[in-house]
Formats: C-alpha cells, sequence, structure tokens
C-alpha cells in the first residue's frame, strides 16, 4: 500500500495506519522529530523545505508538518507559562509541558520508524 500525502485534496491517512514506506523517508522522518529535541523547531523546518516538492517524501513531510505545528504550540505554551510564572501558577506548568514534550517527540519518533501516518498526541493542525 502506498502512503498518500495528507494534502486537503488527497485526503487524510488514517492515523496509527501503517504504509509501505522506504527506510530512507523514514530516516527524514525521524530526523525531523529526533532533531527536535536539539535544535528545536529548526530541524522539522529543514525536512520539511528539503522534502516540499517531492512527491517520493510526502511522508517525511507530513512528519516534519506535525512537528512544526508541536513547535508552535510547545513555544506557545512556554510563553504561557512564563507570563503565568509571575503569580507562580505557571511554574507548574513548565513540568507539564516539559513531559508532553517529551511524549510527543517519543510518540513521534515511534511512528516514523513504523511508517505510521503522523498523529501526535494533543497537537492541533495549525500548519494544513
Amino acid at each position: 500500500m502506498n502512503y498518500q500525502p495528507m494534502d486537503p485534496g488527497a485526503g487524510r491517512p488514517e492515523p496509527g495506519k501503517r504504509y509501505d514506506v522506504p527506510q530512507d523517508i523514514k530516516n527524514l522522518a525521524l530526523i525531523s522529530t529526533i532533531g527536535m529535541v536539539l535544535v528545536g523547531f529548526l530541524s522539522p523546518l529543514i525536512v520539511y523545505i528539503v522534502t516540499a516538492d517531492e512527491p517520493r517524501k510526502a511522508f517525511a513531510r507530513d512528519h516534519a508538518r506535525e512537528g512544526l505545528n508541536f513547535s508552535i504550540v510547545f513555544f506557545g505554551g512556554l510563553l504561557v507559562a512564563t507570563v503565568l510564572s509571575i503569580v507562580l501558577i505557571g511554574v507548574l506548568l513548565y513540568p507539564v509541558l516539559i513531559v508532553w514534550g517529551i511524549w510527543v517527540v517519543i510518540a513521534g519518533a515511534i511512528q516514523a520508524n513504523n511508517g505510521q501516518a503522523p498523529n501526535y498526541p494533543l497537537v492541533p493542525a495549525i500548519l494544513k
């Protein structure tokens, strides 16, 4: 079974469904996901730009898009936590954000390695 990109016209692949994706494309998706731990949003951004015009690499591009969505939401959460730390509520949000971030990166890496369509937990689709 071939992987269909998550473009609005092509329809969304089923979350959790495994697709027949070459290992080099899975590796790009893994780099975009795991790289977020080291370089933040730059890793999925670079993979997204590199794979933008190549339909063969749609799997990696979709994982990079989800990584960018996560980065946007995570950065927004950090901003909210920083503002709320003035009244000491934000200090409680930092551990929650860290645990959630680790959970998302691990889940995304497992999905990429298994050839599953990206479906990061609790991450809304900002970039479509």
